[in-house]
């Protein structure tokens, strides 16, 4: 049966979900989050079936560039750090940056011994399946009587993007400019977020989490909740601290309309909760904002451009669900105008600050929180910060709770079999860019590319060369290499290269210069080592064959690489090659 309890006035009871009891509901949202894990991991699993004979597969189809990242990250806390090095420059840097999220994996790997893509993916796999539970608890909070808004809001969660498989031919292989954000923006969507990365999945799950805490809070009255809330706050504010922000401006913005619509009356406890979890998120918040200042290095990385497209790219980006979302909120100032219209009618002041259940909603401060999210969330991004759409994280919830509701409401009239089948079209509807993602990498494994050229699968040489560097250099060695190619070592290794991340390296654009100056063939000596001396590193990796390697100059001249193999200088000591490389100590003595 129904359970009754008491809303936040005080004095509207309210019907708490039953849903948990409906086996039909729960074997439905069972098999759409077992689907969407399925389908996240279909790029990973098809990698690992086609790998070639000899190669390795590097654990990711898609933004391998940042997956090494996180491999560097998490081979330092296998290796017993604490604290996280960037290990994709030599430029000097304090090592104060540690995350709970890498070091628990981290423990997990050293326990296990499994090899660090799989500990990535499993956490991936674990933080999805957490965040779609939480998710549809949030949503059954907010639809206890609407069995059709929730799975209808579960299911744009799991698998919904946008319009931008209209502009297919625009980034079938890479990542343009101009195109809705479906085509290039993961962290705004939740497929695509648990696609990705654990690191996107686990702050989603907090992000939720922590919102959610402050909804139970201002709707019980429990300072219990909004200390939840402040924890989940304390480790996002680790983990991935500029989603602060986010969480801050929906919270902030719902207080602030609500504080309005209540007229500023008994609102001092609710405000108070909120203090209270800011409290607590801001300890972790304020050491990262500590090591941004203190560390050139960290504070050159978090000046890297991820600015805002114009809007329309996100409108289009979100499509249908965005469309769903406008008539959402379309539907709840109709409905609210009709019932200030009746208690016009029969003589009754319109309600001000009521709680009771609001067409479908468990009450009307729900639809005004959520409503205030989806507005906040795309406000947020367009605040002076060179980071302005990785803020964006968290946006699609909000917008598909909207758009689960009005896919709900609008065909509420049909009958039921037909009502489900209409609203499991529109769910259908919104999933062509998602899979034109799977499409997309599946298709760069078949070539061993990606969208950022770089490489799925690793050959022989090259991993030969990184066992080399395991077993014979120190833990705190510095490597040399193309930075096009040295992206792998540090996950491979845990070893330090001198560039090799386009915004984990200063100047990365420079460094490629650089590299390039320094291979050519009427470079001399003395500049040679001038570089040499300037990337801070002890060692040298440098390719076999360098008869199809060459450059043109600003003059346009056409300038080969150097066969440092077959003739090296003096300060460059032979210790290991294979067929594809040559590996050498580098000795500025001599």
């Amino acid at each position: 049966m129904p359970k009754l309890t008491m809303s936040n006035s005080g004095d509207t009871p309210e019907i708490t979900p039953d849903a948990a009891s409906n086996r039909t509901e729960r074997r439905l949202v069972g098999a759409m989050i077992a689907a969407a894990l399925f389908l996240t991991s279909f790029s990973a699993l098809l990698g690992y079936a086609l790998v070639p004979p000899g190669m390795q597969f590097v654990g990711s189809a898609y933004n391998i560039d940042d997956f090494n990242v996180y491999l560097s990250w998490l081979h330092q806390t296998t290796d017993g750090q604490f604290f996280q090095h960037n290990l994709f420059t030599t430029d000097p840097q304090p090592s104060l940056l540690f995350s709970f999220l890498f070091s628990l994996m981290g423990l997990i790997a050293r326990v296990t011994h499994l090899p660090l893509a799989i500990v990535l993916h499993l956490t991936r796999i674990a933080g999805g399946w957490g965040l779609l539970w939480l998710a549809y608890r949030f949503i059954t909070l907010c639809f206890p009587k609407d069995r059709v808004a929730r799975l209808a809001s579960l299911g744009f969660l799991c698998f919904s993007s946008g319009l931008g498989w209209m502009h297919w031919s625009q980034w079938s292989d890479k990542n343009p400019p101009g195109a809705p954000i479906d085509a290039f923006q993961p962290e705004a969507y939740t497929f695509l977020s648990l696609y990705l990365s654990p690191l996107f999945t686990v702050s989603t799950l907090l992000i939720l989490g922590t919102l959610y805490g402050l909804l139970l809070s201002f709707r019980t009255g429990r300072m219990r909740y909004a200390s939840i809330a402040g924890l989940c706050g304390f480790v996002l504010g680790n983990i991935h601290s500029y989603d602060v922000f986010h969480i801050a401006a929906a919270w902030g913005l719902f207080l602030v309309v609500w504080t309005i619509w209540k007229r500023g009356r008994a609102v001092a406890r609710v405000w108070a909760h909120a203090v209270w979890a800011l409290a607590l998120t801001m300890p972790t918040t304020l050491y990262i904002y500590y090591i941004y200042r203190t560390n050139a290095v960290f504070n050159e990385r978090a000046h890297s451009l991820t600015l805002s497209p114009p809007l329309w790219q996100y409108v289009l980006g979100y499509g249908l669900v965005f469309f769903l979302a406008v008539c959402a909120l379309v539907l709840a100032w109709r409905y609210s105008r009709a019932k200030s219209r009746l208690a016009d009618a029969i003589g009754m002041p319109a309600p001000r600050g009521e709680a009771g259940t609001f067409w479908g909603w468990s009450n009307g401060t729900t639809l005004m929180f959520v409503a205030c999210w989806a507005v906040a969330g795309l406000c947020v991004i367009h605040l002076p910060f060179n980071f302005q759409r990785k803020m964006l994280m968290g946006e699609h919830i909000p917008l598909c709770i909207l758009a689960g509701w009005a896919a709900s409401t609008l065909t509420q009239q049909l009958a039921p079999r037909a009502r489900y089948a209409v609203v499991s079209l529109l769910v259908l509807l919104t999933f062509p860019s998602n899979a034109l993602f799977l499409v997309r990498d599946a298709n760069h494994l078949q070539v061993n590319s990606s969208e950022t050229s770089q490489w799925p699968f690793l050959n022989a040489n090259y991993l030969a060369v990184a066992d080399w560097l395991t077993r014979n250099t120190p833990q705190g060695a510095a490597i040399a290499m193309s930075p096009i190619e040295a992206l792998y070592l540090p996950g491979m290794t845990g070893r330090t290269v001198w560039a090799g991340h386009w915004s984990e390296t200063p100047h990365y654009g420079e460094t490629i210069q650089a590299f390039t100056r320094f291979s050519g063939s009427e470079t001399a000596d003395s500049d040679r080592r001038d570089f040499l001396k300037s990337t801070r590193a002890q060692y040298l990796v440098y390719p076999k064959d360098v008869s199809k390697m060459a450059y043109t100059t600003h003059s346009g001249q056409t300038r080969t690489f150097t066969d440092f193999a077959a003739s090296p200088p003096p300060y460059l000591i032979p210790v290991y090659s294979n067929d594809g490389y040559a590996v050498f100590q580098i000795d500025l003595a001599k």
